[in-house]
């Protein structure tokens, strides 16, 4: 009485395919008693900074923080720009007068020819 089965063996790894270069081995085999031995070569080799696959995510997350930095760094001058907006789009549907100028960008047209004037601090 002979105890022959095929079997086919595959090693299963839970390594991320964008951070490792890998194959997974895959053997076939035929025991023909209770103990068959067989080697699997597994060899994953961590992909450089440069291989790595750059998901939506990252392109997402970089894209706010440029913007926020932006609307950070330019504050003072968005600030009344988009308050102005608001109030010409507030007035314009109840059908006031908005501030300032007709077209509402009178205060955009100072900031550009003149920029934006702070007061100079006094040094002692």
């Amino acid at each position: 009485m002979t105890l022959s089965s095929s079997y086919n063996v595959k090693i299963e790894s839970s390594l991320s395919q964008s951070m490792y270069n890998f194959t997974i081995p895959d053997v076939k085999l035929k025991s023909e008693g209770p103990f068959q031995h067989v080697n699997l070569v597994f060899l994953p080799i961590r992909k450089s900074v440069h291989q790595e696959q750059v998901t939506r995510a990252s392109f997402t997350a970089l894209t706010i923080i440029v913007l926020s930095m932006v609307l950070a760094a330019n504050h003072a001058t968005l600030v009344p720009v988009f308050t102005q907006v608001y109030h010409s789009v507030v007035n314009r549907g109840t059908g006031g007068e908005s501030v300032g100028s007709a077209d509402g960008m009178e205060y955009i047209d100072d900031v550009h020819r003149g920029g934006i004037r702070r007061p100079k601090s006094k040094k002692k």
